[in-house]
């Protein structure tokens, strides 16, 4: 990963990375580098965060680019302490960058929040497993209050989409639908922040994988207003589901050949949004268990006129 971002040495870590329906790609809990194993103070965060950009590598980095990226894998205003997010404020107040990071769009939805929270504590934040009504209301409160009042146009939120089919979305067990992202980007954009969305190529048994990339490519720019889209390809990370579904061949990961086309055509529809994309090496892992392979410059060809075909259908 690029040295302007940073992940955050925490504890409460997205429910959703543990057998609670949680999401099928997800392998954050393998991070050992930042997930610690039992409870951390705000100020070990702190620090955590001031050895990162303290770092003279780092900081250029951070100033060179104009901003930084807090990786939280979940949601910054529930994960990151409220002493922690004022703390890294300042840093990007200082040095007049901007903030990315991450929010699943649910933190809006006080059902859906409150609902997260109680598996969150249930297996992270007590010894006894249990929290009361009162405690975890009282929780999502201040939830609310911190995204309503500390969101600043400096701020660039993300929110993990992955793709645009409600169908889909339960399949990978997201735990939210598109509802829930059109609400959370109109929220964001409200208060003068801006929005980002992740699109994942190809989740573990979605089909058409690359006309739905595209589709949610279109519709977290044209329908969310998301100033940012970021490409993730997906590849069988151990541990989750979506590695068991390859190892069995029922999961064929999308080619990082098909997935740069995507990230090319998607970059020729939008020249004016600011697109990135993160390309694992994945055709060491592309038809591993199953067919088809992509390895020769014939077949690469061929899968980047599907792609371009496919664009064409879906942006016209």
């Amino acid at each position: 990963m690029p040295s302007f971002s940073y992940f955050p040495y925490q504890y409460r870590i997205c429910h959703h990375v543990y057998n609670h329906g949680g999401c099928t790609f997800c392998g954050f809990h393998l991070m050992k580098r930042c997930v610690s194993p039992v409870p951390v103070s705000d100020q070990q965060m702190i620090r955590h965060f001031d050895a990162f950009v303290n770092d003279k590598k780092n900081l250029d980095n951070i100033l060179k680019v104009g901003k930084i990226l807090v990786e939280t894998n979940g949601s910054w205003f529930v994960q990151i302490p409220k002493a922690v997010r004022e703390h890294i404020y300042k840093f990007v107040e200082k040095n007049k960058i901007e903030l990315h990071t991450q929010c699943r769009p649910t933190v809006i939805n006080e059902d859906k929040i409150l609902r997260e929270l109680k598996i969150m504590t249930d297996i992270r934040w007590t010894t006894d497993g249990q929290k009361s009504i009162v405690e975890l209301v009282n929780m999502g409160r201040e939830i609310f209050k911190a995204i309503d009042t500390e969101l600043k146009p400096y701020m660039l939120i993300f929110t993990g989409l992955e793709v645009a089919n409600n169908k889909d979305l339960q399949i990978i067990r997201k735990g939210c639908d598109l509802e829930d992202f059109i609400a959370f980007s109109e929220f964001v954009r409200k208060r003068g922040a801006m929005v980002g969305a992740n699109v994942l190529i190809g989740p573990p048994l979605v089909e058409y994988p690359v006309r739905k990339a595209l589709q949610t490519a279109k519709f977290g720019i044209e329908t969310m207003g998301a100033r940012e889209v970021s490409f993730g390809c997906c590849i069988p990370r151990l541990g989750t589901i979506g590695h068991r579904l390859w190892r069995s061949g029922e999961w064929n990961p999308v080619s990082t050949t098909e997935c740069s086309e995507i990230y090319r055509q998607t970059k020729n529809k939008y020249p004016d949004s600011d697109l990135s994309i993160y390309l694992a090496r994945i055709h060491c892992f592309h038809g591993k268990y199953a067919e088809p392979r992509i390895r020769t410059e014939e077949q690469k060809t061929l899968a980047r006129a599907n792609v371009k075909k496919i664009a064409k259908e879906v942006f016209g």
